[in-house]
């Protein structure tokens, strides 16, 4: 094979790695986007100040605006057609004996969760040592990957001692 040809070859198989790089990039982009606009009330939730920190700028901006069109969207399209009382999307109310709506409490209780409970991908960063795990314990050490129930692991993710892959 002539030295051309080798080098044809070489620029296909890098153009074919960068085209699955792009590929795997962009499917990662679009899975964390659909997760933001899934739970996006629950990220912007005072008590989950924390979630937001550790969004991009560019997450933050794109949270922002997706949360104000969908509000104006509800808002038009349903809220607009309700009593005053009940016009707010992130809370239940309750109709009092005297047939007066009365909020059950101040809470926003609309608000979706994600399911700590599901199972997730994680990659020690620092060596944790013994760490339990329902009724047993497991020793992580730094650049371990194992799978867990993301309620588990809550804690060294909040401490950056593991991360989620």
């Amino acid at each position: 094979m002539g030295a051309e040809r080798r080098e044809e070859l070489s620029y296909t198989l890098y153009q074919m790695e960068l085209d699955r790089i792009k590929y795997l990039l962009r499917s990662y982009l679009r899975d964390r986007l659909k997760k933001i606009q899934a739970y996006c009330l629950h990220i912007l939730d005072r008590r989950n100040m924390h979630l937001y920190a550790r969004l991009s700028s560019k997450e933050q901006e794109f949270l922002k605006g997706f949360v104000d069109a969908m509000g104006g969207l509800f808002y038009d399209t349903v809220l607009s057609g309700f009593p005053y009382a009940y016009q707010h999307m992130l809370k239940q109310y309750q109709d009092s004996d005297e047939g007066e709506p009365t909020q059950d409490n101040t809470e926003f209780d609309m608000i979706p969760e994600p399911n700590t409970r599901s199972h997730v991908f994680v990659v020690a960063t620092e060596n944790v040592g013994d760490y339990q795990v329902e009724s047993s314990y497991i020793n992580i050490r730094a650049n371990d990957l194992f799978v867990t129930r993301y309620n588990y692991i809550e804690s060294l993710l909040k401490e950056d001692s593991v991360q989620l892959v």
